[in-house]
């Protein structure tokens, strides 16, 4: 049954933005993390980056006061036919008047009505992120039917220093990475790393390469890592604005155990700082089974900002990860 989507309270009215209110539309996304956690969060190339790869009509909604003031939004994005992400924001000072349970619902209609394009009998469902600082969106999910899944970390870090280089254990190199010869064994030995993470959703290389080989694109800021000329270590940097992020620390499972990680992590530092880029972030899930926490913390690194995702299962069906 499809959900349904009330009007919207007297004195706001929703708009499906354009490529031109990517400035405006961030500094609101900003208002509100400054709001929560004392500190902006976005960058307008990030968000012109990222609208540019969506269906705005069908993935984004900004919700506008009377005086044409953006007070809540809603992002939606949908991963390969079996699993949306939904990313909410509320004006601090426009909190319980209906318009969290507004996007949240209009992200679930947005969905189902997607449906012909998602995966035949797979399981569909919809993760919705939010702060762990924001006890009224959560009371508003768990209304909604949603159920904690995962609780993740941002790990920060503010160099110093330059790290050393790191020394490799015997048998493992640095190899630069080198697009057209490198790309397709990178991303295999990511897909192997994470086969078994959480969120459900199966990567393809087309989406990864448009995230990470696109615009600002620094193939130094790619560390891969080499045994038996295989590519079992891959650490994903990229710039956003002054701050370096790492998307992925993905080790081999057999190639786990021996300080390639860390390694990684301290050569990634390293270029970083070499370019001039001095913070560096990282998310990580709270639970990782490698300790991935304990590691992050050993490298001086700490937590900066904390979020909570939260499952509705839309259409039950087959896991995806059941096809391996």
């Amino acid at each position: 049954m499809p959900a349904r989507i009330e009007e919207l309270p007297a004195g706001y009215r929703a708009v499906t933005p354009t490529m031109d209110d990517v400035a405006r539309a961030t500094e609101f996304f900003n208002l509100v993390e400054i709001s929560e956690w004392g500190v902006p969060d976005f960058v307008e190339s990030e968000i012109e980056e990222e609208w540019s790869d969506l269906d705005l009509e069908k993935s984004v909604v900004l919700v506008e006061d009377e005086s044409g003031n953006y007070v809540a939004s809603m992002t939606l994005e949908f991963s390969n036919g079996v699993t949306w992400e939904a990313f909410g924001y509320v004006h601090p000072e426009h909190q319980k008047r209906g318009l969290g349970t507004w996007v949240v619902r209009w992200s679930e209609a947005m969905a189902r009505a997607c449906e012909g394009e998602t995966r035949d009998g797979y399981r569909l469902a919809m993760f919705n992120y939010i702060s762990t600082v924001n006890g009224a969106a959560q009371e508003l999910l768990t209304a909604e039917g949603y159920e904690l899944q995962k609780v993740f970390r941002r790990m920060s870090i503010e160099l110093q220093e330059r790290p050393a280089p790191p020394d490799w254990p015997e048998s493992y190199e640095l190899r630069p990475f080198v697009p057209d010869r490198d790309q397709h064994a990178y991303f295999d030995a990511i897909q192997t790393a994470f086969a078994e993470h959480w969120s459900a959703s199966p990567r393809t290389f087309e989406s990864w390469s448009k995230s990470w080989m696109s615009e600002n694109f620094d193939p130094h800021l790619l560390v891969q890592v080499v045994h038996a000329n295989q590519v079992v270590g891959a650490c994903c940097g990229k710039p956003i604005g002054d701050t370096g992020w790492i998307g992925y620390v993905a080790i081999v499972p057999e190639h786990r155990r021996r300080g390639l990680a860390k390694r990684m992590l301290q050569e990634s530092f390293g270029r970083f700082w070499d370019k001039g880029i001095k913070r560096i972030d990282l998310g990580v899930d709270s639970e990782n089974r490698q300790s991935a926490v304990d590691l992050y913390i050993g490298m001086g690194m700490h937590e900066s900002h904390s979020y909570e995702s939260h499952r509705k299962i839309l259409r039950e069906g087959l896991d995806w990860r059941d096809e391996n």
